[in-house]
């Protein structure tokens, strides 16, 4: 089950390196009534801000209906570093007729946890 986030900066619950982890966030209440998301860019910085995008990203990131129509964008990772924090940029267009680009900023924070079972 995805996460669901609706903040324009936050930061996630701890992932573990091979999770394969998802959120999204619902940008309903920055919409206007009938304004809805038209597309998505994104871009995935580690600590040193080198671009990791190829690497983390788990697909294309996705726009579906949330608290209002197309208002919920959903994000797939993988691949990540223990003991880095990623964070996600992610940019989102509307079809109002002066568009807005929404910026999202997500802080996704990574750490093996070591389980000794006796």
């Amino acid at each position: 089950m995805a996460m669901k986030l609706s903040a324009n900066v936050f930061e996630t619950d701890v992932v573990q390196p091979d999770e394969k982890f998802s959120f999204a966030v619902d940008l309903a209440t920055r919409l206007k009534s009938t304004e809805e998301v038209t597309s998505v860019a994104l871009v995935i910085f580690d600590k040193a801000n080198a671009d990791k995008t190829s690497t983390i990203k788990n697909g294309n990131p996705i726009i579906e209906d949330g608290a209002a129509t197309k208002s919920q964008i959903l994000v797939h990772l993988k691949g990540f570093v223990d003991g880095e924090r990623y964070n996600v940029q992610i940019i989102a267009t509307t079809n109002a007729s002066t568009p807005q680009e929404l910026e999202i900023d997500v802080f996704v924070p990574v750490k093996k946890i070591f389980n000794k079972v006796a």
